[in-house]
């Protein structure tokens, strides 16, 4: 800058650089606090679209093996661990059970239960002793876990 240039400033009134730096801090205020409202906005937007899709992702991880349904298995666990289904519908259970991990888990779990509320008894455990096969559910987990 030339000197000549210089000539044409004009002082600034008392006070303005004050006002000018907190204008533009209150700015930088409300920018921050709108991204936030925008992300908090976001995230609760996809909270509430995942737990109305939850339902309808239960229903699709409902699947039909060996004749009969996820859902359908777990409304007769009480009966099929107390022998009180006809032998057809328990060897579809069992084979379900075999090819299902997430139901082979779920009977595992409560298999786990049961013993540990009940010491000292001793549970059928047919249910979760099945031959090695591509399609067995206990070697699935074991790779997946």
């Amino acid at each position: 800058m030339s000197r000549s240039s210089t000539d044409n400033w004009n002082a600034c009134p008392r006070g303005e650089l004050k006002s000018l730096s907190t204008r533009l801090r209150a700015r930088r205020t409300r920018r921050n606090w709108a991204r936030s409202f925008a992300t908090l906005a976001l995230v609760a937007c996809a909270g509430v679209g995942a737990w109305s899709l939850a339902p309808q992702m239960e229903a699709m991880m409902d699947f039909k093996i060996a004749g009969i349904h996820c859902s359908r298995v777990l409304a007769l666990a009480q009966e099929y661990a107390a022998h009180k289904l006809d032998p057809q519908v328990e060897e579809q259970i069992k084979t379900h059970i075999h090819r299902c991990p997430r139901c082979y888990l779920r009977f595992k779990a409560m298999r786990l239960i049961m013993s540990e509320d009940h010491p000292g008894t001793h549970h059928d455990r047919r249910s979760l002793a099945f031959p090695r096969s591509s399609l067995d559910a206990p070697a699935v987990v074991r790779k997946l876990g």
